[in-house]
């Protein structure tokens, strides 16, 4: 029983880590749920990748093509950083999987 915990415990931060790295980016997904992370055994066992970016949009005024640019100080300036606020933006996602807190 041990094993299969070990397993699943590898696979949700296999998915978190998918998140992050779209995440670091520059966009958010809108759409996270089960069905949208893929095993690639044939490539590297275990594996887990993000699939679905039909929904995405960039948070970030600016492309980051490198992680390791983004994470640089300096790199990102204020007005690079996050897209202005908009009001009665309609809701993206699947309901089903999203926080009862959306407003």
């Amino acid at each position: 029983m041990n094993e299969y915990f070990k397993y699943i415990f590898e696979f949700g931060v296999e998915m978190i880590n998918c998140i992050e790295k779209f995440h670091s980016l520059g966009y958010i997904h809108c759409d996270i749920k089960p069905e949208n992370f893929i095993f690639r055994e044939n490539i590297h066992p275990n594996q887990v990748s993000l699939i679905d970016f039909g929904l995405s949009h960039r948070y970030l005024k600016r492309d980051i093509w490198s992680y390791q640019e983004y994470l640089k100080e300096d790199y990102l300036t204020d007005e690079d950083k996050h897209v202005e606020y908009e009001d009665n933006v309609y809701f993206k996602g699947t309901p089903s999987f999203s926080s009862v807190n959306t407003h």
